[in-house]
């Protein structure tokens, strides 16, 4: 839900604190006191004690609209604060008080008959108590304008509006399927809510993958501080929205969203929740309650205890470090990043579930468990990811063993693998790009922008791409020499490599050059007029959703550490390449999950054009008619009458294999932190399997300078 914005406090007048303020201030006899703390001054990392339990009845609002006072505890001190300052408060009984600083006038708090605090002196002035929080009739309750049967008939017959442009591929995934520490109570499943209805017809929660997964890495991330995420609502049918709209007086909508619009939780990019105690299993305790329609409901608002107000901050800033913004009035509500990209969604909690069951009764994550198990034992792998797309849907996303070793960091979702040359894919997306936009043709040739080059007459941007220029290798060998653990520049590398005879006549072999890519990475950065991060991310990362990929990051968040072994040697740390080795040729650091991303938008029509793709998807023939058996950036090959684009990848200590089957829309990925991989084989057959009918591949021939898996940028 949402609320109007917060009342604004105004004090037209002089308050009763703001005189006692004043006062303080004329004291020259006592020096004014250093300005308060505005957030406890307990440790980040441990909870504020309790407040004496009688100060609970204490704390609150008093005064009118124009001069409200909030009585709140901080540091195991009560305070008075307004907009003219704030006030420490010494206790002398348990309702009387007196400033802790100049003239040591009395505060007192005065009880009804009831026994409820009603008033608060200050000196002499009176200050009613205000009436905030659910039990003053702050949680909202809306009577429906018409029967709710009535309305659910015609919101489910219902159509949400049209949208245009380009939207990513809906993608809902279950919680609890991912994290099943992760707990719900959904309010609009039952009847304590704000219309006293149930809208669901089941307790369930769902967010789009990468939201979820940003979600179990909250979850991940506070479990050691002894909390876990309590999940109120996340995605919520189309329908629902309307049936709130259609069931809610004019004047009570502003507080719920427009159908007419569609809201984030609608596109299944928001969620609702808090924190819960491990321990107990109880609900942390906040400033205000879920759902509370006062100004303690704001994020912001300085009111309550030190503990309220430290457990509100902890999950802001644990939801603000996967990419989650709080909305600025409800502290429970968060929105993930880019959730504008999301369509409306109209599936019920029934058809998501169903169709959930349905496409993962045929993978087994325990045998996925084993499959890795092994491969990691076999390969003495130090951390592993893994994704697997089905029928153009990810169907499981996990880590394994360990990001790190000193200190030791488990691999999740959210963990960035260097991925090597999978990186060439995207750099010959890119140029495809630029060529639909007119500022290039992937048939220049090379000395439209480096006519000095060796024979850059004769090489198109083309051969680049497809490594038949000719131009020598600048990183053959499967280790960090000397040379290449320094920083350089892709000018140094195209100065020193791309100078030197070629290898052969431009067309008429296939070899394996990282130089190449290094130059057409220059080409693009002129002919796009920014770095070649700016251009990765505007055109691909960002409109993929891939939010976790980097282009040669310089910050070490959530990078894996790389490791190499020698023979039969101990794992230690990999000498990673110098700034600038890399580049063009490999230097994007991703997660599995935003790689099956890149697969399932590359295996579906609308992110290129059908004459691009054919481009990237072409097999390059040789002069002599020999097939290459590689594309755009992609090895290709033929199984069992189905097209297989493959790529790996190799920097030191880290290995990246992407496979995908645009027929199948099945892809698998797995990246690795050790200089090894485990074999794609068995996932294909899972996400993709054998067919018993299927004719045989047509032949391919290979030429003599195919390498099986490139090294170094490879």
């Amino acid at each position: 839900m949402r609320q109007p914005a917060l009342p604004k406090f105004v004090f037209p007048y002089v308050s009763a604190v703001a005189a006692l303020m004043l006062a303080t201030a004329c004291q020259t006899a006592t020096p004014a006191p250093a300005p308060a703390p505005s957030v406890s001054t307990s440790r980040d990392d441990i909870a504020p004690p309790r407040p004496p339990a009688g100060w609970l009845a204490l704390i609150g609002e008093y005064g009118p609209d124009s001069a409200v006072t909030i009585v709140l505890e901080r540091d195991n001190q009560l305070w008075l604060h307004s907009a003219s300052g704030d006030i420490p408060l010494v206790a002398t009984s348990d309702t009387v008080f007196t400033a802790a600083n100049g003239p040591r006038r009395r505060v007192i708090f005065q009880r009804a008959p009831t026994g409820r605090v009603a008033r608060l002196l200050v000196g002499e002035t009176p200050l009613a108590r205000r009436q905030v929080g659910p039990e003053s009739g702050n949680q909202l309750v809306i009577i429906p304008v018409r029967p709710m049967d009535e309305l659910r008939r015609e919101a489910l017959d219902a159509q949400p509006p049209v949208e245009r442009g380009t939207f990513l591929p809906s993608d809902l995934v279950e919680l609890t399927t991912l994290d099943s520490t992760i707990k719900l109570e959904i309010r609009y499943a039952t009847s304590n809510n704000l219309f006293s209805t149930p809208f669901y017809s089941q307790a369930r929660a769902f967010l789009q993958r990468p939201a979820a997964e940003a979600l179990v890495r909250v979850n991940a991330a506070l479990r050691p501080r002894g909390y876990g995420l309590l999940v109120h609502d996340g995605y919520r049918p189309w329908s629902v929205t309307k049936m709130f709209w259609d069931a809610t007086p004019d004047e009570k909508r502003i507080f719920v969203a427009d159908p007419a619009l569609g809201s984030k939780h609608n596109r299944g990019a928001a969620v609702d929740l808090t924190l819960y105690d491990l321990t107990t299993g109880a609900p942390v305790e906040m400033v205000a309650t879920y759902d509370e329609t006062s100004p303690r409901s704001s994020p912001s608002y300085p009111g309550g205890t030190s503990r309220q107000r430290w457990h509100r901050e902890l999950l802001r800033r644990a939801m603000e470090a996967e990419r989650f913004a709080v909305f600025e009035e409800e502290w429970w509500h968060y929105d993930y990043a880019d959730w504008q990209k999301y369509p409306i969604g109209t599936a019920d909690f029934e058809r998501l579930a169903g169709a959930r069951s349905q496409a993962s009764s045929r993978i087994d994550e325990r045998v996925v468990d084993s499959i890795v198990a092994a491969g990691m034992r076999q390969q003495r792998l130090v951390g592993l990811s893994v994704a697997l797309v089905r029928g153009g849907r990810i169907e499981l996303a996990k880590g394994y063993g360990a990001s790190s070793l000193e200190p030791s960091v488990p691999v999740d979702t959210g963990t960035r693998f260097s991925i090597g040359s999978v990186t060439k894919q995207f750099v010959a997306a890119l140029a495809l790009l630029l060529q639909e936009d007119g500022k290039l043709s992937v048939n220049d040739t090379v000395s439209k922008w480096y006519p000095r080059l060796t024979r850059s007459r004769e090489i198109t941007l083309l051969d680049l791409i497809q490594h038949v220029s000719g131009y020598r290798d600048y990183y053959p060998l499967d280790y960090v020499n000397r040379e290449m653990s320094k920083t350089t520049t892709a000018e140094h590398i195209m100065q020193k490599y791309g100078t030197l005879p070629l290898d052969f006549d431009p067309g008429t072999r296939w070899s394996y050059s990282n130089t190449g890519y290094t130059i057409l990475g220059r080409v693009l950065e002129r002919v796009g007029g920014k770095p070649l991060e700016a251009l990765l991310d505007e055109r691909i990362f960002r409109p993929l959703g891939m939010l976790q990929t980097m282009y040669e990051p310089t910050r070490p968040e959530r990078r894996a550490s790389g490791f190499v072994s020698w023979a039969l040697g101990e794992m230690e740390p990999a000498l990673l390449e110098g700034q600038g080795w890399i580049g063009a040729a490999g230097g994007i650091w991703s997660t599995a999950s935003d790689i099956a991303r890149w697969d399932i938008a590359l295996m579906r029509p609308g992110f290129l054009t059908p004459a691009s793709r054919e481009v990237l998807f072409g097999e390059r023939i040789l002069r002599d008619s020999i097939p290459t058996g590689y594309a755009g950036g992609l090895g290709v090959a033929q199984s069992q009458g189905r097209t297989v684009f493959q790529h790996g990848g190799a920097t030191s200590g880290f290995s990246a294999t992407n496979v995908f089957i645009p027929g199948d829309t099945a892809a698998v990925v797995l990246l690795s932190n050790t200089d090894q991989n485990i074999s794609a084989a068995p996932f294909s057959r899972m996400v993709s399997p054998p067919r018993s009918t299927a004719p045989p591949a047509p032949r391919r021939t290979q030429t003599a300078m195919t390498p099986p898996t490139p090294r170094g940028d490879g």
